[in-house]
C-alpha cells in the first residue's frame, strides 16, 4: 500500500492524476478522500433482474438538493465522486468507506472495491451505497464519504481488454458482460 509521502511523490510527477486536483489535506497516511457528487441513481422497486443477462434495470436519476437525500434504512443507490482518477499500469486503486460512517450502518461499495482500468484516461468511481444502520441518514453533496487506497503491483497490467466501465464520469447503471 502507498503512504501519503509516495501518493504525493506521484501526483507531483503526475503520475497520479486527480480531476479535480485533490487538496493537499485530501490525502491522508495512507490514501485520499473521494467526495460525493451530485446525482444518485435509484433502482425502481419490485423489478425482476436475470442475473446472467441484466438487460434494461430501471433506475430514477435524483440531484441530491442542497439539503441532502435521505437514505432510509435499507435503502440503496448508486452514486459518484467527484474526482476522476487516473494511475500507471503498476499500480491498482481500491476503494473503502469510511469507518465513523459504517458505524452507523452505512457502506459505499457491496463487494467491488477494487478501481480497474483508469491507466490510459481519468475515470470516476460508482459508489455501491446502501444504508444498513437504524438511522434515517443524510447524503449531502461534496461530503467526504469514501477513499483510495493504492497498491503497487508486482508487474504492471498489459491487458487494457477490460472496456466495460471505460472512460466512466458520473453515476452508472450496471452493464452486461
Amino acid at each position: 500500500m502507498l503512504s501519503h509521502v509516495t501518493i504525493k511523490k506521484l501526483i507531483g510527477a503526475k503520475e497520479l492524476v486527480f480531476i479535480p486536483a485533490v487538496a493537499e489535506s485530501d490525502i491522508t497516511r495512507v490514501g485520499v478522500h473521494l467526495h460525493l457528487a451530485g446525482e444518485l441513481l435509484v433502482i425502481r422497486s419490485g423489478q425482476t433482474v436475470d442475473l446472467t443477462a441484466i438487460g434494461k434495470v430501471s433506475y430514477d436519476a435524483v440531484v441530491i438538493p442542497e439539503e441532502g437525500y435521505l437514505l432510509r434504512p435499507g435503502d440503496f443507490v448508486l452514486g459518484s465522486t467527484i474526482e476522476q482518477c487516473q494511475y500507471p499500469r503498476s499500480i491498482v486503486a481500491v476503494i473503502d468507506g469510511r469507518s465513523t460512517y459504517a458505524r452507523l450502518g452505512l457502506t459505499v461499495h457491496q463487494t467491488a472495491f477494487v478501481i480497474d482500468n483508469n491507466y490510459e484516461y481519468p475515470g470516476g468511481t460508482v459508489l455501491e451505497i446502501k444504508n444498513e444502520g437504524p438511522c434515517n441518514l443524510i447524503l449531502k453533496v461534496g461530503m467526504f464519504i469514501a477513499m483510495y487506497h493504492f497498491f503497487e503491483l508486482s508487474e504492471p497490467v498489459l491487458d487494457t481488454a477490460n472496456k466495460k466501465y471505460h472512460r466512466q464520469f458520473g453515476v452508472r447503471p450496471a452493464e452486461d458482460d
